[in-house]
């Protein structure tokens, strides 16, 4: 019998990486909703120490660039994958690259060092135009996860580069990935490019994701 899914897993937790715009009123309300969809603790980590308000996506970047940009981001997902049992991730643009990378080079880490597998409770991963990633084709390359993790790459349509060439990237690993008639930045309602439609859609399949592969593991 199973067991219901709308009791809280206390010791485990979902992990939402925001992108450059950091932890925003709307980055807060999707926290909310996803605790009350999933009743599982929800931790996020943002590239800043505290909310900052944009007015315009330039001025974000600008900021994130200045704080340290993906390397400083790295380090605080690896941060907080040391201390948290996580068992699910979903990652936004720039959180959707640092999160693919910290979590590699956090499971390469305690590879070589014979310590517990940081990826070990991973039950799904969900990434969002993560297109940062186009210039780490090696870590893609060795990206390594459990046989009974769910992994979900959402890419959009992008400006500068092909995301078709970046989804060739991981079809080539194995890992599910596709590409959606939308811009990037299509989940955040901050952005130019924020759809609504989309958006929606894909928040529910979010918890779709999170509660099958959680059904999965108490079957």
């Amino acid at each position: 019998m199973k067991k219901n899914l709308t009791l809280p897993f206390n010791d485990r937790c979902i992990l939402v990486c925001s992108d450059i715009f950091g932890a925003t009123s709307s980055f807060h309300r999707f926290i909310s909703w996803l605790y009350k969809q999933t009743r599982q603790q929800v931790e996020y980590v943002s590239p800043y120490d505290s909310a900052i308000s944009f007015t315009e996506e330039a001025a974000a970047y600008t900021h994130f660039k200045h704080v340290g940009g993906i390397d400083s981001y790295i380090g605080r997902l690896q941060d907080k994958v040391a201390k948290k049992r996580i068992s699910h991730v979903i990652g936004f643009s720039a959180g959707a690259s640092s999160a693919f990378l910290a979590l590699t080079q956090s499971h390469q880490y305690q590879h070589t060092r014979k310590q517990p597998n940081a990826m070990s409770m991973l039950k799904s991963i969900t990434l969002f135009y993560p297109g940062q990633l186009r210039h780490y084709p090696e870590l893609i390359r060795t990206f390594s996860i459990g046989r009974d993790v769910t992994m979900r790459i959402v890419l959009a349509r992008e400006s500068h580069f092909d995301e078709h060439a970046l989804k060739a990237q991981f079809t080539q690993q194995g890992m599910y990935s596709e590409c959606v008639d939308a811009h990037h930045g299509f989940m955040n309602p901050l952005s130019t490019n924020s759809d609504e439609i989309e958006r929606e859609k894909w928040e529910q399949e979010i918890v779709s994701t999170i509660l099958r592969s959680e059904n999965q593991c108490l079957a």
